[in-house]
């Protein structure tokens, strides 16, 4: 199947579930006896989310990968690749700190088009989750706070990314 930019929308429920399944390993990692496995600013568990967001992603739409656990694996053409961080603020995490998210982006030629963010343990409230895709006009939201309708920026103000991102 040829995903084109206006199926973008249809495909971010299946990203958010995929975010969301992450954090649930991320939360009982967290809350395992002993503490969560690790050191040193790594974490047992990012690489295993990794892998799994790996398997589901790809299902979704194959592309170029760039994961930072796992690094990067080729795709197919078309232009587009999956920029994934399993686990942002891994020593924090490990120091017993909550806040840490799970990070998925899609890039269409350099361009994000697509973006979920998944904190499962917030430091002030429960599980909280923003999402954006191409052709939608506001950031979907799951949390009990709310957000204005915006849209989403890539880093330095600009709309695309260099080379090493996927570009």
């Amino acid at each position: 199947m040829m995903i084109t930019l206006t199926d973008l929308p249809g495909l971010l429920s299946p990203v958010i579930v995929a975010a969301e399944t992450a954090g649930e390993m991320l939360a009982a990692e967290f809350a395992r006896r002993g503490g969560p496995r690790g050191g040193g600013g790594h974490a047992e568990v990012d690489a295993e989310i990794e892998v799994m967001l790996r398997e589901q992603l790809l299902a979704l739409l194959p592309a170029r990968w760039l994961g930072e656990e796992t690094g990067e694996q080729a795709g197919p053409g078309g232009g587009f690749c999956w920029l994934v961080d399993p686990h942002d603020g891994t020593s924090a995490f490990l120091d017993g700190h909550r806040g840490s998210a799970v990070s998925i982006a899609l890039l269409h030629n350099g361009v994000p088009v697509l973006g979920v963010v998944h904190s499962p343990l917030s430091p002030d409230r429960g599980a909280d989750t923003i999402a954006w895709a191409e052709g939608l006009d506001h950031l979907p939201q799951r949390s009990a706070g709310h957000a204005a309708p915006r849209r989403l920026r890539a880093l330095g103000g600009s709309d695309r990314f260099s080379e090493p991102y996927c570009g």
